[in-house]
């Protein structure tokens, strides 16, 4: 597999999209990276330059981080999801999400630890290609 380096884009990976009534609804993007390095990260945690795989993407009109991280969490670790998102990611034969994956809300990344989620930089992430 080819390893690049991800930068983050400075401008808000956020949406703006027209409804049919004429009212503007803000989306944020959420991306799923799966930490590749699995033998180590279940144990500690991300660490950077942990390799990471580009699992899952989708939008949302959620603006609370917390409630989507939980939202991603409990989709990606029960056996029937509810969500169309969710019910792809397990065709494609992911795993569960688990400690040392990470994942991306807008600009903003989140580190899946033993209990709740810790916020880190991405600057030097490794994404498989």
């Amino acid at each position: 597999m080819r390893a690049q380096l991800l930068r983050l884009p400075r401008q808000a990976r956020v949406s703006r999209l027209l409804s049919p009534a004429g009212a503007v609804t803000v989306t944020a993007t959420v991306k799923v990276y799966l930490n590749t390095n699995e033998r180590e990260s279940f144990l500690r945690g991300y660490v950077p330059g942990d390799p990471l795989r580009l699992a899952a993407t989708w939008t949302t009109p959620q603006h609370n981080p917390g409630e989507e991280l939980n939202r991603a969490s409990r989709e990606l670790n029960i056996d029937e999801p509810t969500t169309d998102w969710a019910r792809q990611y397990r065709a494609d034969r992911n795993r569960s999400l688990s400690v040392g994956d990470v994942v991306v809300f807008g600009e903003t990344a989140w580190a899946c630890e033993k209990v709740g989620w810790t916020q880190i930089g991405m600057s030097d992430a490794v994404i498989l290609a």
